[in-house]
């Protein structure tokens, strides 16, 4: 069975929105069209559900008709314009390290992705499929992740390198045969997954970059459970609006009850877990800010300072301003 609750890592929309500014396009105007609005796009680390994702992508669609991806745009698609995990993987020395990374860590980006590396004698593949049903927009963002494969090889290639063969799942090549354009390149559709097919050779190849491994450390993976996504996205919504279960059963394209029994089944409830976020939020703020109650109130996404102190009150047994004043005591002892 398909997992429901796929999402996607902020991260990899940077180049997106990049490229779209690039080519005349108002990213942020276009964003506010789709579902994509509700998501705090600052915080990279920070995932949004995958059919919010191709809502966007689908929006995408109608400004490229002719496809999204120019030769000339794929140099966006660098690993440092991928957040946290793209930065960790330009430290690492060859290009077999880095692939098998996100052999690795493969649902960093998007839990529905995955990838496999394999060796036969002199020749290399490195192929990657998706676990959800084909739609207008995980089609751009197949393209999307083979932009970045390109862009990742390059790397530790050259600025022309293409791979011996590319695999399609499809009857036809799509937006990747404008990416290798005029380069020898063999595309073969109706395969069982994407792939590049490669010499040996390349996995040993070593970036130019001097590698400092001072302070390296591995990625943060998303976790399985459903309780643990609901509880990713919900920490990614702007600040300021406090989402429903039917926001968040839209958003997944899935029935409210269709949550309510995936969380009962781990022993919890969407309830629960909007009242641990909120509470976080509201200790990070009171700790951490000189912002008044009444901003904070705001902030979260409660219509007024009474709600808030109520609800507050509830999960801590004092008022915010007690806890604040408790809070700055503690401080001054220690």
């Amino acid at each position: 069975m398909v997992q429901k609750y796929q999402i996607c890592q902020i991260a990899l929309l940077n180049p997106v929105l990049e490229v779209l500014e690039n080519n005349g396009v108002d990213s942020k105007k276009l964003v506010k069209k789709s579902t994509l609005r509700y998501f705090d796009l600052e915080q990279e680390q920070h995932y949004a559900p995958l059919e919010v994702v191709y809502d966007f992508f689908a929006k995408i669609k109608t400004h490229f008709p002719n496809g999204f991806l120019r030769p000339y745009d794929l140099a966006y698609f660098k690993l440092s314009n991928l957040g946290s995990f793209g930065r960790y993987l330009t430290k690492l020395p060859t290009l077999y390290s880095v692939l098998h990374q996100f052999v690795m860590y493969k649902s960093i980006f998007q839990t529905n992705l995955n990838c496999n590396l394999s060796i036969y004698q002199d020749t290399v593949k490195f192929d990657f499929s998706y676990l959800d049903e084909p739609t207008t927009g995980r089609k751009i963002g197949e393209n999307i992740f083979m932009a970045i494969l390109l862009q990742l090889f390059r790397t530790y290639t050259n600025k022309n390198w293409v791979p011996d063969e590319i695999h399609i799942p499809y009857n036809n090549y799509g937006e990747i045969k404008s990416m290798v354009i005029g380069k020898k390149c063999r595309l073969i559709t109706n395969q069982n997954t994407f792939a590049f097919v490669f010499p040996r050779e390349i996995l040993r190849k070593a970036t130019k970059i001097r590698i400092q491994f001072t302070n390296q450390s591995l990625p943060n993976v998303p976790a399985k459970s459903i309780s643990d996504t609901i509880e990713e996205i919900l920490k990614s919504y702007k600040s300021g609006y406090i989402p429903s279960l039917s926001n968040v059963a839209q958003h997944f394209n899935v029935s409210e009850s269709s949550i309510k029994r995936s969380l009962k089944s781990e022993n919890t409830k969407f309830s629960k877990i909007l009242e641990k976020i909120l509470y976080q939020k509201s200790i990070d703020l009171l700790t951490g800010s000189n912002l008044s109650i009444t901003l904070i109130s705001e902030f979260l996404g409660y219509s007024d300072s009474p709600n808030f102190i109520r609800s507050f009150k509830k999960w801590s047994s004092s008022t915010p301003g007690q806890f604040r004043d408790s809070y700055i005591l503690t401080s001054i002892d220690n």
